[in-house]
């Protein structure tokens, strides 16, 4: 059931994936288009009374325009030159492969055979979940997000699993981080490093 399912579980990755790598690879192009529908739009608020519709084109303008400064300041930052960005990009890639070994991982002990390519994308959409979420934590949400992928049942081992990954990654490193986090307001020793 996951085979069949993997490729409909990986459309909310690829429909966020899809457009960064288009902002990444082909930023001018992006902004252009940005701007030439936010003129479009400007000409058809100018033409529209004030209505619902024409607070719609604007709210629309406004997300249009918002969309093309974000692909500048993407391009800008993915473009960058500067030891702390790739620094920062290699870290990201690495906790995303971490998660991913670790669920893995987990998946495998409680008698789920996946590859690696059906692991990365089912818990790289659990974070994805876990992210974009609307609730605090995304508790719940993200638990059952995981489990279904794993299991379209929700058994009792997609749940342990689900639960386990979720308490390893993201419970268990709090308390250690909180610790740190005193320790160096008390003392000042934080310094920003020096690459």
């Amino acid at each position: 059931a996951l085979r069949l399912a993997l490729p409909v579980l990986s459309l909310p990755l690829l429909a966020i994936a899809v457009p960064l790598a288009l902002i990444a690879f082909f930023p001018q192009r992006v902004v252009a288009r940005t701007q030439a529908w936010g003129g479009t739009l400007q000409a058809r608020i100018a033409q529209s009374p004030a209505s619902w519709r024409r607070t719609c084109l604007i709210a629309l303008r406004k997300l249009v325009l918002g969309l093309g400064h974000s692909a500048e300041s993407i391009a800008q930052i993915g473009q960058s030159g500067q030891l702390q960005h790739l620094i920062c990009h290699l870290a990201s890639i690495t906790f995303l492969l971490v998660y991913v070994a670790i669920g893995w991982l987990l998946a495998a002990y409680f008698g789920f055979t996946l590859n690696f390519w059906q692991a990365l994308t089912i818990f790289s959409t659990s974070l994805m979940v876990a992210y974009l979420a609307p609730l605090p934590g995304a508790i719940g949400v993200t638990e059952i997000a995981t489990a279904y992928m794993l299991d379209p049942a929700l058994g009792p081992q997609a749940m342990a699993a689900t639960l386990v990954l979720r308490i390893l990654c993201w419970y268990l490193v709090g308390p250690p981080g909180a610790l740190v986090l005193l320790h160096v307001q008390r003392t000042g020793n934080w310094r920003w490093p020096t690459l």
